[in-house]
């Protein structure tokens, strides 16, 4: 299929003079990122700019070369949302902890259990002096891996993949718009993929009851 569009970054250059079009489109490519993650469980397993177009107009964007996709079991899938939920909600104690519990469950006992959800949580109180969390995410990845390594903690791959993919989220999004709140647009797509599996759980639970009947 031919696509008709313009690079991310080129069109940034070619539009810098009007902001109000690059703040919609960064709103758009934010929304765009977390609803793969959070609500499709479908993530570009190769988001770099060179894979970002915009139609000419501006009115969409295209996403090229699908050749790698990640779809994650309802284990991990589950694991990420909770994990970045927490992060983007500030919680890093919360974040810890899952983080540790996921790597316990697959047999893999961390050292200084408290000691790491202490850096984590340190993490994301250094954080709040930024106006918000995942505006520096990029620059968080490569403390979080360190403090797995020396605390013996598995980190789930399918949330070091996605974290990842939000980092290219997070340069691109800020190319176009410098001052956009992430978490404002996040966590209703977060609050509503909660949603969804709360409901799917309590149908699930309702039909095995019914099953006795």
């Amino acid at each position: 299929t031919y696509l008709d569009g313009i690079p991310i970054l080129e069109f940034c250059r070619l539009h810098q003079d009007n902001p109000q079009l690059l703040t919609k489109l960064c709103q758009s490519a934010i929304r765009c990122v977390c609803k793969m993650i959070f609500l499709d469980n479908f993530v570009h397993g190769d988001l770099h700019p060179g894979n970002v177009f915009v139609k000419p107009d501006g009115s969409k964007f295209v996403l090229m070369d699908f050749g790698i996709v990640n779809t994650y079991s309802d284990h991990d899938h589950q694991a990420i949302i909770n994990i970045l939920a927490a992060f983007i909600r500030r919680q890093g104690d919360k974040a810890g902890r899952l983080m540790m519990d996921d790597s316990i469950s697959k047999g893999n006992m961390a050292k200084n259990q408290q000691e790491y959800m202490d850096k984590i949580e340190h993490l994301t109180r250094c954080a709040r002096t930024d106006d918000y969390f995942m505006e520096s995410l990029g620059s968080y990845i490569s403390y979080i891996c360190e403090a797995a390594a020396t605390h013996q903690v598995l980190l789930n791959p399918s949330f070091v993949s996605v974290a990842l993919a939000v980092k290219v989220e997070e340069g691109i999004a800020l190319a176009m718009d410098p001052s956009v709140e992430i978490p404002k647009l996040a966590i209703p797509i977060i609050v509503e993929s909660e949603r969804r599996r709360y409901w799917a759980n309590a149908v699930s639970k309702l039909k095995e009851y019914m099953m006795f009947f």
